[in-house]
């Protein structure tokens, strides 16, 4: 082993627990009976798969091209999630036109697309294995209609109190859940968009960042490339600093935090942070970002020491 071994720690594994800090600190942890937007992604992914395992693929995927034309065909459906989903629907409907409108397939091809999308080979959401969370996040986001729906369903044609039924109940309550009736917008969407547009914005970039070749050795170099580390955090906190600027306000003007901005405007204000309102989701940013920087600045120490200095390309060396 080399002097600089002890400087190499695992620094995906940093990105993984500052990311799983910032999370659970402000959006609470996954498990049973836990009511966060964590064990909703989870029971999603269950779902569909306990209907596959009790079924097969050709069943499930059936299954969902019929919910996603009950949505797009059945005005009773359409109304439902219309009012019930007011963002999510209209985004449903955004991906329609895109599909119907590309030049590049007929219009029923575009259709067709939607409804043979079923998502399959979805690996369960869990800190512990890196990427996952975030993955599943986008799945849910995507679809969420059609799961929700697809939940009601099941609710609706499987016994009471049977393994599926319990599920799809539980799914129903999360994806559901609001902290006033009137609310526009669910407590747990709102969360699954700030959660994607800061995977999308730039932990998805970083982590796969890791995992690349050294561009200077080429292919099998994988882990060649932490000599690049000291530059990429450098990097990496100047992304941080533009989420942070004006006060934790900075992210309003990332275009990956659009949707989590438009989310909270139909978020009713409770009165205090803990009640699950408009104040929770005004402090969330503040709150995810100081954790996961905390974590991260914690388990990159070795990495941020000017004893690297020697390994670091000079061209890479911030002035």
């Amino acid at each position: 082993m080399t002097e600089w071994s002890e400087h190499i720690n695992c620094i995906l594994h940093a990105f993984n627990l500052a990311f799983q800090t910032g999370c659970m600190d402000s959006l609470g942890d996954q498990g049973m009976n836990k009511l966060t937007v964590f064990q909703m992604l989870y029971l999603a992914i269950l779902l569909m798969n306990t209907i596959k395992k009790q079924t097969d693929l050709e069943t499930l995927k059936k299954y969902y091209a019929l919910t996603m034309t009950q949505l797009l065909e059945r005005e009773d459906y359409k109304m439902d999630a219309s009012n019930t989903f007011v963002q999510a629907f209209e985004e449903l409907m955004k991906e329609v036109e895109r599909e119907a409108s590309d030049e590049t397939l007929m219009e029923d091809m575009g259709i067709q697309q939607l409804l043979n999308g079923c998502p399959t080979n979805i690996k369960e959401p869990n800190f512990g294995r890196w990427g996952t969370i975030t993955a599943v996040a986008r799945v849910v986001k995507k679809h969420w209609l059609p799961l929700f729906y697809i939940a009601k369903n099941v609710k609706a044609t499987e016994k009471a109190g049977c393994y599926l039924h319990t599920i799809a109940t539980n799914l129903i309550n999360l994806m559901n859940s609001r902290s006033d009736p009137q609310q526009k917008t669910p407590t747990h969407y709102a969360s699954l968009l700030w959660i994607v547009g800061f995977a999308d914005y730039m932990l998805y970039d970083h982590m796969e960042w890791v995992k690349m070749n050294d561009p200077r050795f080429g292919p099998g170099s994988y882990g060649n490339i932490s000599r690049l580390v000291p530059t990429h955090l450098y990097l990496h906190k100047e992304q941080l600093d533009v989420l942070k600027k004006n006060n934790y306000t900075g992210w309003r003007e990332v275009p990956q935090f659009a949707e989590y901005a438009r989310a909270m405007d139909g978020v009713l204000e409770q009165g205090e942070v803990g009640a699950g309102g408009k104040e929770m989701f005004k402090r969330l940013p503040e709150l995810f970002l100081e954790r996961y920087e905390n974590t991260l600045n914690h388990h990159t120490t070795k990495w941020r020491t000017s004893e690297l200095l020697p390994i670091v390309p000079k061209k890479d060396i911030p002035p």
